[in-house]
């Protein structure tokens, strides 16, 4: 402003603040732009039922009423697979989504008790729900499991689910801190200003019931769609009498609620394994011949807590990989041999997959203690007779008592995460195995699991018969060894 005066001296001070503004101009958006005025209208591909696109949270809400929910009869609790890192193994889950699909499954509950939400970040959880959404949304309803016993974190992440396009919430009531009668009304009818809406009662696992007065009294909400019922047969009957829209909860009780009882269907996890069989329960009149068939497999899933046995069934018919997330563990032996009879009793073309069906050996399976790791590959050779794999854990403090040795300019990429600083640009000395040299050796990949202090960090390892032999009883004595002989 200076500069300019000193060049126009004539100018007053109010003469050069306006000749230096420039005019602005009214916006014209571009004939193509895609503004959401009130005559705006969704992109015609987004709306095909069959196009798989990505679906705006607008266009999911305007094309999904709660009538719409309230119709399904056949939802399954879709089951979670795992890479061996504890990763979500999508390409298994879109098979089993598919299988639903194909076999008339009307909906599916992502990251529920079955889906193991519980053992999820609320980020991996809403991740898949948009996966799943924007995959299979055009073909099945798509119902997220973003209830909590707290208020404000289910508010937050039903925000987040209907965000990414899931069509209804499912909201179960506060449990652990258990609350009053008043409090759980005030807890419902606060999520259900946001959604559709599925109640989910299962006081085998919240520790709490919820009356019949607490679900009266919030069904006058328009956003209720219904109740997932675990309490019996006689309840859903008292609730369809008074209008409540039910879904049976319990597969062994399924049959007669739908066809006694009057329930509108069933939220499933056998429907994981047989979503064929469950089909034809729901939809083709009474059946108890068929019932009567499926008790066998539906006792076996549920002898120890869900999902314990449908985790190890898929496993057995090569459907997903033998991962499971701790605290959940396969089933015994004996009960592994069990599945093998039931499944040739129901025919094998009935269930998922296309694999036979196997008994998996208690080293088959992988126990996971740490998900969502971030792995970091490498391809650095030190020898080429390589004949072993393993892999072990070590943890930040441990990384200067020198274990293994690879490049720092592989590592440059990770010293942030890792808090190296090593003196030395060039190598990083690590030497878990007591080894001095590092012919033979080559590291696969570098895992980096959890965050903070806890960080762990999982090496992949190969080496030669050589120096296996050099190693004895040495051998890699810290947790999380596997190794074996490839």
């Amino acid at each position: 402003m200076a500069a300019f005066l000193t060049m126009n001296p004539s100018l007053s001070s109010t003469d050069a603040v306006a000749s230096l503004r420039s005019p602005l101009k009214p916006f014209r958006p571009a004939p193509d732009s895609c503004l959401r005025t009130p005559r705006w209208r969704s992109p015609k591909a987004a709306v095909i039922p069959n196009f798989h696109l990505p679906m705006r949270s607008l266009e999911v809400k305007n094309r999904t009423s709660v009538d719409d929910i309230k119709g399904l009869r056949l939802i399954t609790a879709i089951k979670t697979p795992y890479l061996p890192d504890g990763r979500f193994d999508l390409e298994a889950y879109d098979f089993l989504m598919h299988m639903q699909i194909v076999n008339g499954v009307e909906g599916v509950i992502v990251g529920g008790t079955t889906g193991e939400g519980q053992l999820m970040s609320w980020d991996e959880h809403i991740m898949l729900i948009g996966r799943t959404v924007n995959c299979f949304g055009a073909l099945v309803k798509v119902i997220g499991n973003t209830g909590s016993n707290s208020t404000r974190e289910a508010i937050h992440a039903t925000e987040q689910g209907f965000a990414v396009g899931m069509h209804a919430a499912l909201h179960i009531n506060p449990y652990y801190g258990k609350t009053s009668m008043q409090g759980m009304v005030s807890h419902f009818e606060t999520v259900l200003s946001m959604g559709p809406t599925i109640i989910y009662n299962v006081p085998s696992r919240t520790g709490q019931d919820i009356p019949p007065p607490v679900i009266h009294t919030v069904s006058q909400n328009p956003n209720m769609a219904g109740v997932k019922e675990c309490m019996g047969n006689d309840r859903i009957k008292d609730y369809v009498d008074k209008g409540v829209v039910i879904w049976s909860g319990n597969d062994d009780e399924c049959h007669d609620a739908r066809w006694a009882s009057g329930a509108t269907g069933v939220i499933s996890v056998a429907s994981n394994l047989v979503p064929g069989l469950m089909h034809e329960i729901m939809f083709q009149g009474k059946n108890p011949s068929l019932n009567s068939k499926l008790m066998p497999l539906i006792k076996w899933l549920f002898q120890e807590p869900n999902p314990i046995g449908l985790n190890t069934a898929l496993a057995q018919l090569g459907v997903i990989r033998p991962v499971f997330r701790l605290p959940y563990v396969p089933l015994p032996l004996a009960r592994r041999l069990e599945f093998v009879s039931i499944v040739e009793a129901l025919g094998r073309e009935n269930f998922v997959g296309e694999k036979d069906v196997e008994v998996l050996d208690d080293d088959d399976f992988v126990l996971v203690g740490r998900g969502g790791a971030v792995v970091i590959d490498f391809d650095i050779s030190f020898g080429t007779r390589v004949v072993y794999f393993s892999e072990i854990c070590f943890s930040p403090s441990e990384i200067f008592q020198h274990y293994f040795l690879v490049f720092a300019s592989y590592l440059k990429r990770i010293h942030k995460p890792l808090g190296l600083h090593h003196p030395h640009d060039n190598l990083v000395a690590f030497n878990c195995l007591g080894l001095k040299k590092t012919r033979g050796w080559k590291i696969r990949s570098l895992v980096q699991i959890g965050k903070c202090s806890c960080v762990k960090y999982l090496i992949t390892y190969r080496i030669s018969k050589k120096n296996l032999e050099r190693l004895g009883t040495k051998h890699v004595p810290t947790l999380g060894d596997t190794g074996r002989p490839l």
